[in-house]
């Protein structure tokens, strides 16, 4: 499927339409037009493999609101899980930033050469193995 194609359904949760000239440039910037989105995305880029939504609906929220991940509420992260679920991931994943498997819950990237631009990672984080 061409990302023109998926143009629309992002476009839908923006306040200005798309044409069909729209390229992958201009979904990336509107998947990442959200700060929750570019939050989700420095999390995930912690991560080795696959990671599931929960655990990076924990690591969005205690980023955030600069917490400890150990210290989100449950009810924080189930919250955090639906936006992202229903939100914030199928943008992304339009935008070719990640791939998100609904049935599994599992989200990983998709493109690399984004991946230092929106999920940034310096030399004191190291890039996590762990689930919850």
């Amino acid at each position: 499927m061409d990302m023109r194609d998926l143009a629309p359904t992002i476009a839908a949760q923006q306040p200005f339409g798309v044409n069909d000239e729209w390229t992958a440039t201009h979904l990336e910037r509107i998947a990442v037009s959200n700060g929750r989105r570019r939050d989700a995305l420095q999390c995930l880029g912690r991560f080795v493999y696959p990671v599931e939504l929960r655990t990076l609906a924990a690591h969005t929220v205690a980023m955030r609101n600069d917490f400890s991940v150990d210290t989100i509420e449950t009810d924080a992260i189930e919250r955090m899980a639906i936006r992202l679920h229903h939100l914030d991931i199928p943008a992304l994943s339009a935008a070719g930033l990640l791939a998100y498997d609904a049935e599994s819950q599992l989200v990983v990237y998709t493109a690399t050469d984004v991946t230092d631009q929106y999920a940034s990672r310096s030399g004191s984080e190291p890039r996590q193995l762990s689930t919850l």
